[in-house]
């Protein structure tokens, strides 16, 4: 049993020994009884409370020999995915130990990144938890860091690491965290214009500063974007150091009655001051452009977006994944621009109050100007935005888009009526009409220029007459007189910078709207973990109902039956694909689903592929069982080679070592032709050479080689024997009940060391179905209050009993479970 038989809690024996069967039983269901039992008898009791029940022989077995046997305890999660919440503070995990408990072990345990980071959104946590004997179970707590803001869903991984005194399980050695929050995007201090609907103008600007101050705080970009602005504050300090160099260089040098010695000195001094910090400028960009802040804000929220895409339900990613890669793509980038844009903005106003201020502090009679400058540009720009309607392009540019549109899906209409002249004759009308739209644009854009740029340059002339009498009656002087001038026109040309500034951010809100209505859509992961929570209370309760067959069952978790309560699932829109659907099928079982088209047997099988979260009752399945969703259609990733292809669901595996195994399944699935592919040159294993040359049908053959490869516990097919001769069908049906039987196709290593195989597949005849151990007929059930829908009714017929394989089965059990409507 120790070479040849060892019981992992995941990868476990189905059939060893009796008498080794019955050993590690004992060790599995004393765990549950001290999980359950109020008083925690002790290991050693609960050991001998189940052995009595057992044959004589069974009975003179004592723990002590089993350890002694070298049954080690195995140390494992309890499940494979735990939830936390921001709002709660901390996640709390649970290990557990299988088999004998009346030694000490230890198992360590450490935190590791995914999607999210340690310090950011968890603290980084590792340890020691230590096993006193008769102890099953031991919380394992990791606290979350709530910052009050939007997080898309994180997942970080827990390790079990150097045992001692005990194993690690094969599987549930390492435990997922998924982290959910609340919030809305990009926070709830706007959530009843959030949940309204659509943004309004009004609340946009409000949500959009949110935004960026959600940007700032969740992507750590604070220390950056301080780290910019303040070389943008150098800029603005250099060009108010050349000014005030120029200022010196007219009314010290030229007007002083310095030698020429003096001033040429003072002229290599200036000119020095102008070259050195220029440098040093140059070298600051580029540091500048290095930390990217508008990249890193854009990677942020494409990260947000692509983890919010993947946590839709079916219905909400059918829906959005149209738009989800222009989402993801352009209006991620526009609104991240944005972003960065309104951190120039605020850099552009402060450069034009250090300019007054400067103004003011060297030549208070000419602030008024400078002032002036800046209320009444700000004034036409106001008006402007509000009053002046640019003229819309989008009406014109649609109608073109739409007539194009429609001559390329009605090219066959359009060749064979001889409509080509006429719509000749209609398209120089769209783009006559657009083409004027774009030429009115362009003029309102030079006129609104005209109005901004007019202002600085009438209060500058005013200026510039002003300051010629004051410096001819010397109370001014030159250098003072020039310093200023250049001063206004640079408050005038950053007013202008700052409002462009401005309107690019107004023309990203659009963009910036679909993101915040692409974020706050509802998601699939608050009913995965309703699901995984109903899913743990199922597995306490079925340990205890079949603990006491272990005698003849060997372990609790292959025993337990794949099961559905109630199960139901309805679309957002309020119609009932399935309702009322009860079953409960022993694990190694090949099951037909059949039925009429749109009676939900597909959404069936996506939701035991927990692919789908069914919205009524729930479906029981024991852990740690793996399962793989068969699409009738063959996909494959075409930029990858053939081997990557075929070896996709074994990722943990060498993939040289997979090579002897695939090639035998491929043989038996009849496909020599892919076999000589991966045993040519490595220039022939791409996989878009293999799709040319082989047939729809091998196609499908190849997909299902890859899925035979991957080996799950839970196989579904959706509608696998369509499009193929009766030979292959036949071939096709006695791979699958080998799977079942041997546990696995061309495995190398003892069936009894592996999980029992299922295989579930939707029939488009009963013909089909004629081989299976168990049929569920899916039947429509139609009106419920006037009103029609389609239910699906679980008719489930059994041909052979649960106690006998099909081989020796002697007689034949049919029943309905009728659903509630």
């Amino acid at each position: 049993l120790k070479s040849c038989s060892r019981l992992k809690f995941c990868a476990c024996c189905a059939a060893p020994t009796a008498r080794a069967g019955r050993r590690e039983a004992m060790g599995l269901s004393s765990m549950f009884q001290l999980m359950r039992t109020p008083d925690r008898t002790s290991p050693r009791k609960a050991a001998d409370s189940l052995l009595s029940s057992t044959s004589d022989e069974e009975e003179t077995e004592s723990l002590e020999n089993v350890i002694a046997e070298g049954h080690a305890p195995i140390m494992q999660f309890a499940c494979r995915v735990f939830f936390g919440k921001f709002d709660e503070g901390e996640v709390v995990l649970y290990v557990t130990r299988i088999g004998p408990a009346d030694c000490t072990c230890r198992v360590h345990y450490e935190t590791a990144d995914a999607t999210a980071h340690a310090g950011v959104t968890y603290r980084k946590t590792r340890g020691k938890l230590s096993f006193e004997p008769g102890e099953r179970m031991k919380p394992l707590r990791i606290r979350l860091i709530d910052s009050n803001i939007f997080r898309a869903t994180e997942e970080f991984l827990v390790p079990l690491l150097k045992p001692e005194g005990c194993e690690l399980c094969e599987y549930l050695h390492t435990a997922r965290v998924k982290l959910m929050h609340e919030t809305l995007f990009p926070s709830n201090r706007f959530a009843k214009e959030l949940r309204a609907g659509p943004l309004r103008r009004r609340a946009t600007g409000k949500v959009f500063v949110d935004y960026c101050r959600w940007t700032l705080l969740s992507a750590n970009l604070v220390p950056k974007t301080l780290l910019v602005m303040c070389i943008d504050l150098l800029q603005y300090l250099y060009v108010l150091m050349i000014v005030s160099a120029d200022k010196y260089l007219v009314n010290v040098v030229v007007d002083s009655h310095l030698n020429d010695e003096a001033k040429l000195h003072t002229a290599y001094f200036l000119a020095l001051l102008r070259l050195v910090p220029f440098l040093f400028l140059h070298f600051a960009a580029l540091h500048k452009a290095r930390i990217d802040v508008e990249g890193c804000a854009c990677a942020h929220l494409r990260r947000c977006l692509f983890y919010k895409l993947l946590a839709f339900s079916d219905e909400s990613f059918d829906e959005r994944a149209p738009t989800a890669c222009f989402t993801i793509d352009r209006e991620a980038e526009s609104t991240a621009q944005a972003f960065f844009l309104s951190i120039e903005l605020i850099s552009a106003n402060f450069d034009v109050f250090l300019n007054l201020l400067f103004l003011i502090f060297h030549n208070p009679g000419a602030s008024s100007y400078g002032m002036g400058v800046t209320l009444l540009m700000i004034s036409i720009a106001v008006i402007r935005h509000n009053f002046w309607k640019k003229p819309s392009l989008r009406n014109e540019d649609a109608r073109m888009t739409q007539f194009v549109q429609r001559a390329v899906n009605n090219q066959e209409l359009i060749q064979a009526y001889r409509m080509r002249p006429s719509l000749n004759e209609m398209f120089p009308a769209y783009t006559a009409d657009l083409q004027d739209i774009i030429i009115q644009r362009n003029m309102f854009d030079i006129k609104a220029q005209f109005c901004l740029t007019l202002i600085p340059v009438l209060c500058l002339a005013c200026y510039v007459v002003k300051g010629t009498e004051d410096v001819l009656s010397g109370t001014l002087d030159v250098g003072t007189f020039i310093a200023s001038a250049r001063l206004i026109k640079k408050v005038g040309a950053e007013v202008i910078t700052a409002y462009q500034k401005y309107i690019s951010i107004y023309f990203c809100f659009q963009p910036f709207k679909q993101v915040v209505s692409f974020m706050n859509m509802s998601t699939n992961t608050h009913a995965e973990m309703m699901a995984a929570q109903q899913q743990h209370e199922f597995l306490q309760n079925e340990a205890l109902v079949h603990q006491r067959n272990f005698a003849d069952l060997r372990d609790t978790f292959d025993a337990m039956p794949i099961a559905a309560e109630n199960l139901g699932y309805s679309h957002s829109d309020g119609s009932v694909q399935l309702r009322g659907v009860n079953f409960s099928v022993a694990q190694g079982r090949i099951v037909a689903v059949t039925g009429e088209a749109g009676t939900g047997r597909n959404k069936l099988l996506r939701i035991l592929a927990q692919l789908s979260v069914p919205t009524e009752g729930r479906i029981l399945m024991p852990p740690p069982l793996t399962s793989l969703y068969v699409h009738t259609e063959p996909y494959f990733f075409h930029e990858r080679s053939l081997l990557d292809n075929l070896t996709i669901g074994c990722l943990n595996h060498d993939l040289e070592d997979l090579r002897p195994r695939l090639k035998a399944i491929l043989e038996d699935l009849g496909l020599a032709k892919v076999i000589n592919f991966l045993d040519g040159d490595e220039e022939e294993h791409t996989i878009a050479k293999v799709l040319k040359i082989l047939s729809s049908s091998e196609l499908k053959r190849l997909s299902y080689a890859r899925a035979f490869l991957a080996n799950p516990d839970l196989m579904l097919f959706q509608k696998p024997f369509g499009n193929l001769s009766k030979q292959t069908v036949g071939l096709l049906q006695n791979l699958m009940r080998q799977h079942c039987e041997h546990r696995g196709l061309r495995m190398e290593t003892c069936p009894t060391r592996r999980r029992p195989r299922t295989v579930v597949f939707s029939a488009e005849s009963e013909l089909d179905a004629e081989f299976a151990d168990v049929e569920w007929a899916m039947r429509s059930v139609n009106t419920e209050g006037g009103k029609p829908f389609c239910v699906a009714q679980l008719e489930r017929k059994v041909k052979w009993s649960v106690d006998s394989p099909p081989s020796t089965a002697t007689r034949c059990r049919c029943w309905d479970v009728e659903s509630p409507a």
